[in-house]
């Protein structure tokens, strides 16, 4: 290794073009190596492999047999931008709940079938969280509640007064 002050400077600059050239050379034509052969398949890597070519067989004949093979997919139901505000707010109202779990199954499959229904997005927030947390019987604290689910202006938050 060199170290700075070591050379006189024509003769470090030198040494350091030397270093340098030896270096590209060593990449431009690296020492050839044999590929490493390949570990024959065992029993067990062969029949997962044959099981998901025959899952995926018989699931292309399924979709041939049904007609949809070749058709596009729908959009997927996550693209609605009121679902992910929407199940926060089920979350939110649900998490003392001791039925939690079941309620927030429920609200979330209603939920998709109401976004479903309204693909226009006609329907607001507030007007779909409360349809829905009634259907289920959710009782909902009005105080604790953020404004986004509540509807109507929301007011800004640097005001000093009310409007």
């Amino acid at each position: 290794m060199l170290k700075p002050g070591s050379l006189p400077p024509a003769e470090m600059e030198s040494a350091l073009v030397g270093t340098l050239r030896r270096a590209i050379k060593s990449y431009a034509h690296p020492p050839t190596t044999q590929p490493r052969p390949e570990k024959p398949a065992t029993a067990a890597q062969i029949f997962v492999r044959l099981t998901a070519a025959v899952r995926a067989c018989i699931t292309l004949e399924a979709r041939l047999a049904a007609g949809t093979a070749g058709t596009a997919r729908a959009a997927p139901r996550h693209s609605d931008p009121r679902r992910a505000p929407l199940l926060d707010g089920f979350r939110l109202i649900t998490k003392n709940h001791p039925d939690r779990i079941d309620l927030l199954r429920q609200a979330t499959a209603d939920l998709d079938e109401d976004l479903a229904a309204d693909p226009g997005q006609e329907r607001d927030i507030p007007e779909i969280f409360f349809a829905i947390a009634d259907d289920l019987g959710i009782q909902i604290d009005l105080a604790t509640l953020p404004d986004q689910y509540l509807g109507g202006p929301i007011p800004d938050p640097r005001a000093t007064s009310p409007p």
